[in-house]
C-alpha cells in the first residue's frame, strides 16, 4: 500500500477544478475519522461543502467543516 505523509501536498478538488490543497492529516480514534487542515480558495470555503482530495490511491470524499470538530466535555 502506498503511503503519504505530511510531507506531501495533495489536491483539492470541487467538479474537477483545482480549488485548494490537503496540507495536513491524522486519523482521530476519538471520532474514527480522518481529520485534515485544507486550505481552499476563499469562494469554495463554506461549512458544508463537499470536496475530493485527489490521493494517489484513490479519490477521497471530504465535506469543510467549522472548528471546533468535538465539544469539550466539561470537569
Amino acid at each position: 500500500p502506498l503511503e503519504i505523509s505530511n510531507e506531501h501536498q495533495l489536491p483539492v478538488l470541487i467538479d474537477g477544478e483545482v480549488v485548494g490543497s490537503m496540507n495536513a492529516m491524522a486519523y482521530s480514534p476519538r471520532l474514527d475519522k480522518n481529520l485534515s487542515y485544507v486550505f481552499l480558495d476563499i469562494e469554495h470555503a463554506q461549512v458544508g461543502k463537499e470536496i475530493i482530495i485527489s490521493s494517489p490511491g484513490a479519490d477521497l470524499q471530504a465535506k469543510v467543516v467549522d472548528l471546533p470538530w468535538l465539544q469539550r466535555v466539561k470537569k
